[in-house]
């Protein structure tokens, strides 16, 4: 046990190096304990033959099976090794090279682990780390494995009845009457074992009965199958003192002439105790009969599922004083008849235990949607839970609703109106999202959405049209239409209704951005006057024209395709006075836009047209150079002028 109490007080040695070497090192021995200081000498530079004094980095400390290490800058200990210590990080395809002197090699080479093509001191302590880091894993490896071990242990021997579960409930549909091609009069039953007399009208892969022991079959050539392998998968529950197993196992069913027999594989063990969960998986060669359990899964998992047909006939009594006890998982179970994801289940259960009602109601099928879902619900009571009223739970129950049948009762109380049953029916079955419905509903009925969408037949899917129509009628409720009014809830040709709505809506949007703007900067009308004085100019060709208000902005931008007026960047700079907007208009056509101008510090800072480009650009850049020599440049003349007086 290294004693970092000693190791720490022992003297710092005054070393120095002539600059030659990066790392200096000298080792001393503590009882059994070796000590090796290790200095700094990268940054030493100094005339041959002279010497400075190295700075002391680290010192490391090992006694042959652990290692640490003490870094005198920021003073910590540390479970890094020499490499780390010196670049503060692991990895390296070389390590540098600590000088030492003779003793402090031997020492190295002594308790270190000597190479055959080195003879540096410092490789020794290098393989020394690298051999006490090995033991380690080794150890950490070992005791991992004994622990898993130790888990996989605590499993008993499956119930004497478990074959007969299996062919009742995992393979009750995969039973085969094999016969001969060419005795097609008699036949042999694997389920019963029995050998049969047949009619000979039965054909390969055709469903039939046995006549002996009545069970549903199928019947299979002995020249086209002889023998049919059926593989599924099985959960059993175990009871341990500190929780529960969750037991996977593959099993494979073989039918033929000679009877059933099954082959088993156990996959998966799920411990679940007080503290935590483990998962621990069976890597074995599949099907070899042999285990080798370990706590994560390799490359043979990677299309595994933790799911499986579960035995319920211990379920109640293996869950038994765990969190899990009131979970009615062999309820469940048995009406599923399939392969169920019992810990998915658990999971949904730990935060969500009112599933223990769902399933004693008979809510089957919202129990299996909920726990596919990402969804967690919160409540007391189940009204509060399901966001229904008593009477709705009752028929919600009856039906066997999901998830989605709660959505249109849901839909149908918050409307107040009663929903009629075949409207409900086509809600559910078809692909139509009930979020968007639960919108159209509050101008029409299903029965008439339905009818609508039928006919209107224009779009490729339905989803696609309802989207389409659902935006439609948002427009129209926006722009205040009358919803009541047919014409207007359900227009001929929908596209054509969509595209004028949208352009009113726009229209809208851009009259109510011109009001707030011209409420918000209230200083624009105010420059127009005296902008016109400084930067008024016009000739032959083109007329600088100065805005009125804050919303010539945004119609300058919107005509002009570009971002003057989508922000208040450019608005708010001209209300505080930073740079200005000017509008280039062509001579007797001051109307209509052509270029916008930002002038700052008395020049031309940005000047564009439609879409941000430059269109007649060798005309506008003319009068813009003749604009800053009649305008621009006597404005700073006379600003200078100005300073110049006032100096």
């Amino acid at each position: 046990m290294l004693k970092k109490k000693e190791i720490l007080p022992l003297p710092v040695l005054d070393i120095k190096a002539h600059g030659k070497e990066d790392w200096v090192g000298r080792i001393r021995m503590l009882g059994k304990t070796m000590v090796l200081d290790v200095y700094d000498a990268r940054r030493i530079m100094c005339p041959k033959g002279e010497e400075k004094e190295a700075e002391i980095k680290f010192r490391w400390a090992c006694d042959g099976k652990n290692y640490v290490t003490y870094l005198f800058l920021p003073e910590q200990w540390i479970s890094g090794g020499i490499y780390y210590a010196m670049h503060g990080a692991l990895g390296c395809y070389c390590s540098p090279r600590i000088t030492m002197d003779i003793e402090s090699t031997k020492l190295a080479e002594k308790y270190g682990k000597k190479s055959w093509n080195s003879d540096r001191g410092s490789d020794c302590l290098y393989r020394l780390e690298d051999k006490i880091r090995q033991e380690k894993r080794d150890r950490e490896y070992d005791n991992r494995q004994a622990r898993i071990n130790e888990r996989a242990g605590k499993r008993k021997p499956l119930p004497k009845d478990w074959d007969r579960w299996l062919g009742a409930t995992v393979f009750k549909t995969e039973r085969y009457l094999f016969y001969d091609s060419k005795d097609r009069k008699h036949g042999h039953c694997a389920h019963c074992d029995q050998n049969v007399a047949l009619d000979g009208r039965q054909k390969h892969n055709a469903a039939g009965r046995c006549p002996e022991c009545g069970s549903r079959i199928q019947y299979k050539a002995q020249g086209k199958a002889a023998v049919m392998k059926n593989t599924k998968q099985a959960i059993y529950l175990q009871s341990i003192p500190e929780g529960f197993l969750i037991r996977y196992f593959k099993v494979r069913k073989i039918s033929s002439v000679d009877g059933e027999r099954y082959e088993m594989e156990e996959q998966e063990i799920t411990t679940y105790s007080e503290k935590k969960t483990y998962h621990d998986f069976n890597l074995a060669y599949p099907w070899s009969k042999n285990e080798h359990w370990y706590d994560s899964k390799d490359a043979s998992f990677s299309a595994w599922k933790e799911k499986g047909y579960l035995y319920t006939r211990n379920a109640k009594k293996a869950l038994q004083g765990t969190k899990f006890q009131y979970a009615p998982v062999d309820i469940w179970a048995k009406h599923e008849r399939r392969e169920i994801e019992l810990e998915r289940f658990f999971e949904k259960f730990e935060i969500s235990p009112f599933l223990e009602y769902f399933l004693k109601a008979g809510l089957f099928n919202l129990t299996n949607d909920y726990i596919k879902s990402h969804e967690t619900w919160k409540g007391k009571t189940p009204q509060e839970i399901l966001g229904i009223d008593a009477q709705k739970i009752r028929e919600l129950i009856q039906a066997d609703g999901g998830m989605k049948y709660l959505q249109i009762l849901r839909i149908e109380q918050n409307q107040g109106r009663k929903m009629p049953k075949e409207d409900k029916r086509y809600l559910e079955s078809s692909a139509i999202d009930l979020k968007s419905m639960g919108n159209l509903t509050k101008y029409a009925s299903v029965s008439r959405i339905r009818n609508y969408m039928e006919k209107n037949d224009s779009y490729s899917t339905i989803a696609e049209r309802e989207t389409h129509w659902e935006d439609y009628i948002n427009m129209a409720a926006a722009l205040d239409w009358d919803m009541e009014n047919d014409v207007i809830l359900f227009p001929r040709d929908l596209e054509r209704r969509h595209n004028e709505a949208s352009t009113l809506i726009n229209k809208q949007k851009f009259q109510e951005r011109c009001e707030k703007v011209d409420e918000k900067y209230t200083r624009i009308p105010k420059l127009k006057k005296s902008l016109e004085k400084k930067y008024g100019y016009e000739n032959e060709d083109y007329t600088i024209v100065i805005p009125e208000k804050a919303s010539d902005f945004v119609i300058e931008g919107a005509n002009l395709n570009h971002c003057v007026g989508r922000s208040d960047v450019y608005i708010e700079n001209h209300n505080n006075g930073k740079s200005f907007i000017l509008f280039l208009r062509k001579s007797g056509r001051e109307d209509i836009a052509f270029y916008t101008l930002e002038i700052g510090d008395n020049k031309v800072v940005q000047s564009y047209g439609y879409g941000d480009k430059k269109t007649e650009w060798a005309s506008v850049k003319k009068f813009l150079d003749e604009y800053q020599a009649e305008v621009l440049d006597k404005k700073r003349v006379r600003v200078r002028a100005q300073v110049a007086a006032s100096a």
